[in-house]
């Protein structure tokens, strides 16, 4: 191949957007394109020449990577996905991988690293969205059904002879009432449940107040973080907190609710009673409610964390009560 030629395919495989990489009979880097010092930060080729693939990846990938390359050697050809960490944000490899031989001996393999980053997290939230319509198919067959069967029996009760329907209709109300409360929460959490694509930086703080002021807290004080911003849907982020709150007041009793940053997002506990720790993996399912709630507020607040690409967990907070710690970091 003459310098020209060798000049071409150098430059047409620093062009690509994935990760080219070749690596020995030990399992050393020996080549790679300009994409891998792109995404590792890495400018210095005689750092990265030598390196083993699983130092690339994420410490939980690293064995998943090492039985890659095993199965390479082994198979001819293997196929794995690990993530890399790229200062900030953390990207997501397809890695493919074929042996390369010269007859009967082995030189080495060689591949690329595809970034599936937007792919599968269009794959969760797609997965995400379809569990959500098994929930609210849940919610029809069997939280609507109960107040409307209450309604149309007791309709029954007043339409029969000698019958005082005033008896019956504050029931009816009642049911009434209740069917639309869930309608609207169902309506909320399909419609705001949708993936964020419009996210800013939403100060936390100012959020979190202009929440608390359209909540009845009576005496319950708030306490929020100045100048700590989160990139959101502002509406969707107040709405998670006015949930929250709603929940800390009316169904825990707290007298103080705070909002704080964490090493991977933010959280918010309270002085309340806070949850047993049996029934902390069941407050977020539609229609649990310790009142006479519709047991959608802990609903609606996962749907909109995880409209955002956040997850959300409970556990005891350091005040006593409940705390909901929101992890903000991409999926």
């Amino acid at each position: 191949m003459s310098p020209v030629d060798r000049r071409l395919v150098e430059r047409s495989l620093d062009a690509l957007d994935d990760v080219f990489y070749v690596y020995d009979a030990d399992a050393r880097l020996v080549h790679w394109n300009q994409r891998l010092n792109d995404l590792t930060g890495m400018d210095d080729d005689d750092e990265l020449r030598g390196m083993r693939p699983e130092e690339f990846f994420h410490p939980e990938d690293t064995e998943r990577v090492r039985a890659a390359v095993a199965e390479a050697f082994e198979t001819g050809e293997t196929v794995v996905e690990a993530r890399v960490e790229t200062g900030e944000d953390t990207v997501c490899l397809q890695l493919t991988g074929r042996l390369l031989t010269d007859g009967e001996e082995v030189l080495g393999f060689a591949g690329v690293g595809r970034d599936v980053t937007e792919r599968n997290e269009h794959e969760w939230h797609l997965e995400t969205q379809n569990e959500r319509l098994e929930e609210f198919a849940s919610v029809v067959s069997h939280d609507l059904r109960n107040p409307l069967t209450v309604a149309m029996g007791r309709l029954a009760l007043a339409r029969e002879e000698g019958a005082d329907p005033e008896e019956h209709l504050p029931a009816v109300e009642r049911s009434l009432e209740r069917i639309d409360r869930i309608v609207a929460d169902v309506l909320t959490a399909a419609r705001e449940g949708t993936t964020v694509t419009d996210a800013v930086e939403t100060d936390l703080g100012a959020c979190a107040r202009r929440a608390w002021s359209t909540v009845e807290t009576g005496d319950a004080r708030l306490d929020a973080p100045d100048g700590v911003t989160v990139g959101a849907d502002p509406e969707r982020l107040r709405r998670i907190f006015e949930n929250l709150f709603r929940n800390s007041v009316e169904h825990g009793n707290a007298e103080t609710v705070r909002v704080l940053t964490t090493d991977s997002g933010f959280a918010v506990e309270d002085s309340g009673v806070g949850v047993p720790a049996d029934r902390r993996d069941t407050v977020f399912e539609p229609g649990v409610s310790s009142n006479e709630g519709t047991g959608f507020g802990l609903h609606i607040v996962r749907t909109l964390a995880e409209a955002h690409g956040w997850t959300v967990e409970l556990e005891e907070g350091e005040l006593g009560g409940a705390r909901f710690v929101f992890d903000t970091r991409p999926v």
